[in-house]
């Protein structure tokens, strides 16, 4: 089962909120830079399984949230093709209060 899960996080300053999941999850994020992802934007992990990416809430091509349901979280992390899903829920609810949880789906 595939889980992927969208973060929220209150934090405006994108290296402050990686620093902050590097140390909550015990990873190291690669710096990366994409016009389609609004500029910087950091990941961790390879797309053919568990890999998180963590970017601002900005669409580029029209200045308005990237995730148009959450505009109220400047930061997003995202949780892709992880089979730990509630794990890294349980540490990053317990270990934050900056961190929300805004989407969990699953598939077979």
């Amino acid at each position: 089962m595939a889980n992927y899960d969208l973060y929220g996080l209150l934090s405006t300053h994108l290296c402050e909120a990686k620093d902050i999941l590097e140390d909550l999850l015990d990873i190291k994020f690669e710096d990366h830079e994409s016009s389609y992802q609004a500029g910087s934007y950091f990941k961790n992990g390879n797309s053919s399984g568990e890999h998180f990416v963590l970017k601002r809430n900005l669409d580029p091509f029209d200045d308005e949230p990237a995730e148009v349901a959450f505009p109220k979280h400047p930061i997003l992390f995202y949780v892709n093709d992880s089979p730990r899903s509630e794990y890294l829920q349980k540490i990053l609810s317990k270990k934050s209060k900056t961190i929300v949880l805004l989407r969990h789906e699953y598939f077979l």
